[in-house]
């Protein structure tokens, strides 16, 4: 099966940028933001913002249309930084692919339950999200690896993540092509499951994708810790081999 409507270039002839954001929970910062996108006359073309009780901050990814402003992307996150709402934001433009810039939701609980029947096949369907997971990190840093260096390029991928929603990331440890540790809290794969095993695949691929495309190499990804047995959070750690 062929995907080339996936691949096609995302309106040409359109300046489109792509931001990834931390803010302040207080939904007068989105508003405020937003009330800025719309004075510079930017577009918005979707989004997914993720907030939950508790949490003294959102996440979100964001595609927007620069076409009809004269603002540049860097005049943008330099007018964006003025506001102070925003601990962590990266905004990037580039060539997108119909893939990359449509966004497509749907509730945790789907997603556990197409996992599950990943799960069901045994060793195979380990092997399966691994792969999957395997393909999807090192895809995506290949395509943002002329915007960072190495290390920035994690921590963008993470706030990228973080954004759609996949869990809260911290790296712990970092010793560039050694080894790496990456915490996971509330890990879109491991919430709410229950397991005498460690219970990532899919995300444990992403990491080994992403470090790979990182250090130039293959990596071995161990979850040494998950919240799928009982630990207060999942932790990974990554070695090159």
């Amino acid at each position: 099966m062929k995907s080339g409507g996936l691949k096609k270039r995302y309106f040409p002839e359109r300046r489109i940028c792509v931001m990834s954001f931390e803010l302040g929970s207080d939904v007068s910062q989105i508003i405020d933001s937003l009330k800025l996108f719309y004075s510079e006359k930017i577009d918005v073309l979707s989004c997914v913002v993720q907030g939950h009780p508790g949490y003294p901050y959102v996440n979100g990814v964001i595609f927007l249309d620069l076409s009809e402003s004269s603002i540049s992307s860097n005049e943008l996150e330099k007018k964006v930084r003025t506001l102070g709402y925003a601990s962590r934001f990266v905004i990037i433009e580039r060539e997108f692919t119909h893939g990359e810039a449509r966004i497509i939701a749907f509730p945790l609980e789907d997603l556990h339950s197409i996992l599950e029947s990943i799960r069901n096949m045994g060793e195979p369907g380990y092997a399966l999200l691994y792969h999957l997971g395997l393909n999807m990190g090192k895809n995506y840093a290949k395509k943002i690896s002329l915007f960072f260096s190495k290390y920035n390029l994690l921590k963008y991928l993470l706030l990228c993540y973080q954004g759609m929603g996949f869990g809260e990331f911290y790296v712990s440890k970092y010793v560039e092509e050694k080894e790496s540790v990456i915490e996971a809290k509330d890990l879109f794969e491991c919430i709410g499951a229950v397991s005498d095993e460690p219970n990532s695949h899919l995300f444990r691929g992403i990491l080994s994708g992403i470090f790979s495309e990182l250090w130039g190499g293959k990596v071995e990804v161990v979850e040494e810790k998950c919240i799928a047995k009982g630990d207060s959070k999942c932790v990974f750690k990554v070695k090159k081999v």
